[in-house]
């Protein structure tokens, strides 16, 4: 066995990512990471494996992509699900960035297969580099909680899983692995564009970094693990606290202040995180930054007894007397954008 799928396997064991008798949902875009990870599963749990995959509609070649990946699938014998989505119809639609408009394009096919056909585990190519950027631009952008340690190796997805078995691998070692297999991928040219956000992290800051020290996505790698065990000793500490001095209600949540304030500073602004998360029901609520809990953490401690705050996608933060309150007014609950085919994009979506 080569360095690399030790390394991988090594990974696989150590976070409990993958059971022998799971169903497992791969997401592919055809680029040299999603398919080096197909090829890795494909010799490990080929009777497991199915293959998802997402058509921006950005460019002529993307549909030719698709019919050559749904090719190989059938090689193998592998269910493959596909859809195109006019992503910049899309954007155009919700207001969103095109980066959001293709994520929330992404995540909703996504999780629409893996309900549908009762997955286990979604599976994405997410590598060292990556962790690098994402960390990197929650930082710029102020995130809050657990955003700052970046991606997750395992975490909740609709009625399962979401994994990253590469998380630890930088991108040099999967090129590689890709060469060394022959493998069919496809190079999508936007991916070099400096018009999207992550393109400039990958294509400007990463490289200064690395030629600081060659080891960089080493060391973030090392610095996410640490910190996301860190955090989740203090998390487990706050909804301790949480379960104490919280009510989550059909209507939103509430806190009760005093148990705020009891507790000690990193806890209490955990307490804000879980009160955040219980209401937008998503732990990557990138409206919100860490501005946003400075602001509820100050409303708490103000002497104004009915104090109110608006919050990004219309969450309503007020003050009554020794409680505070968490809620979407509801005339917005079964409200979103109406989409072009009909649906309607949830405003808790991100």
């Amino acid at each position: 066995m080569d360095e690399f799928s030790r390394r991988v396997e090594n990974f696989i064991l150590k976070h409990d990512l993958i059971r022998p008798d799971e169903k497992l949902l791969l997401a592919v875009s055809g680029g040299p990471d999603s398919f080096a990870l197909l090829d890795f599963l494909l010799k490990r749990y080929k009777e497991n494996l199915s293959v998802v995959h997402l058509d921006h509609a950005l460019r002529e070649e993307s549909a030719d992509e698709k019919e050559a990946l749904e090719a190989f699938t059938k090689q193998y014998d592998l269910p493959f699900y596909s859809k195109r989505v006019d992503v910049k119809k899309l954007q155009a639609e919700t207001k969103m960035s095109f980066e959001e408009a293709a994520r929330y394009a992404r995540y909703a096919f996504f999780e629409a297969t893996f309900t549908e056909h009762h997955f286990d585990k979604l599976i994405l190519a997410h590598h060292a580099d990556d962790q690098v950027e994402t960390i990197l631009m929650r930082l710029v952008r102020g995130s809050f909680g657990s955003g700052y340690a970046g991606m997750r190796a395992i975490r909740p997805f609709s009625s399962g899983k979401l994994i990253r078995p590469f998380l630890e691998e930088a991108k040099e070692t999967i090129l590689s692995y890709a060469e060394a297999e022959g493998l069919p991928y496809f190079v999508d040219e936007t991916n070099d564009s400096l018009l999207y956000t992550r393109n400039r992290y990958r294509h400007v800051v990463l490289p200064f970094l690395r030629k600081e020290n060659p080891r960089v996505a080493e060391h973030f790698a090392r610095f996410s693990s640490e910190l996301q065990e860190d955090m989740a000793f203090l998390d487990e500490l706050a909804l301790q606290k949480f379960v104490k001095f919280g009510n989550v209600k059909s209507a939103g949540v509430e806190l009760q202040i005093s148990g705020v304030k009891s507790a000690a500073f990193p806890l209490q602004r955990r307490l804000i995180h879980l009160l955040l998360n219980y209401l937008y029901k998503n732990d990557e609520v990138k409206e919100v930054s860490a501005k946003h809990v400075d602001d509820i953490l100050a409303l708490v401690k103000s002497d104004n007894p009915s104090a109110s705050l608006n919050l990004p996608k219309g969450l309503k933060i007020r003050r009554v007397y020794d409680r505070i309150e968490g809620f979407f007014p509801v005339e917005q609950k079964n409200s979103g954008v109406l989409l072009s085919d009909g649906s309607r994009r949830s405003n808790c979506f991100a």
